[in-house]
């Protein structure tokens, strides 16, 4: 029983973290192109183009946050440790975009978006 009940929290755990990047990346990309925030820009991709990378990168975070252990359900990290290790999960994830799209050499792409 408590076994499911922990395989349940994970699941929901990754759920979440799938609802929030798909959250933060649609944010970033209507302050990049809807709001003078940043500036006056003209889009080069429509939202379904811009959002197959951010689909394809999915698993990569995914992937980072089991790896560096932030889907266990043991409490034996203090929470500076785990924000120290969601914030390198993060950051790594965003590299390995940026290199992917400069190693297909999609040069169009907004980093500002990212």
């Amino acid at each position: 029983m408590v076994k499911e009940n922990q395989k349940s929290l994970v699941r929901l755990k990754a759920f979440l973290d799938i609802m929030m990047i798909l959250l933060s990346f649609g944010l970033a990309y209507y302050i990049r192109f809807y709001t003078p925030l940043i500036s006056e820009s003209i889009m080069v991709f429509s939202i379904y183009e811009s959002f197959a990378p951010i689909l394809l990168s999915m698993p990569i975070f995914l992937i980072l946050y089991q790896a560096l252990d932030l889907y266990n359900t043991k409490r034996h990290f203090g929470s500076y440790e785990i924000s120290l290790r969601l914030f390198k999960a993060n950051i790594y994830g965003m590299l390995i975009i940026i290199l992917a799209l400069f190693l297909i050499k999609w040069i169009d792409y907004s980093r500002w978006t990212l």
